[in-house]
């Protein structure tokens, strides 16, 4: 990651993070084609409850700097009850940020977003699709307290 000098840094606390595909496999359809099936997808390597939470405090305004690093998959990403401010994609700041509820990332891509923390409790923070969660995409966000 590198910040131009211009960075004002508008936020509280700055989260890496790598989503990833693990052990695939081409698995062939009725037509004859074939595509790539994952039997495990994880954020910073971890599935779905085995990594430490993302701890945050009501009110912060955190930096999330997410990798898209599998090879074949996009992924869809969303924070229930949050919104994602994006201000980069690719690494280059937009021209003009924009609220979305969910980030869309294709093989490679990387997208930053400012989340305002804003409704307290326990939260997952991960794919959109139920079968790619289940496969483990996704992290625990906990409030403090």
């Amino acid at each position: 990651m590198i910040e131009g000098k211009d960075n004002s840094g508008a936020y509280d606390q700055e989260i890496f993070l790598g989503l990833h595909d693990w052990d695939g496999y081409l698995k062939g359809s009725d037509d004859g084609s074939m595509s790539a099936v994952y039997d495990h997808s994880t954020i910073n390597g971890r599935k779905l409850g085995f990594g430490e939470p993302l701890r945050v405090k009501e009110g912060q305004r955190v930096m999330l700097h997410v990798l898209n690093s599998s090879a074949t998959e996009p992924h869809w990403i969303a924070l229930s009850g949050h919104e994602f401010l994006v201000v980069a994609l690719d690494g280059n700041a937009v021209p003009q940020a924009k609220m979305v509820e969910m980030l869309r990332l294709s093989p490679g891509e990387r997208v930053s977003a400012v989340v305002e923390m804003k409704n307290t409790g326990v939260w997952v923070l991960g794919e959109v699709r139920k079968e790619v969660q289940a496969q483990g995409m996704g992290m625990v966000v906990e409030y403090e307290g």
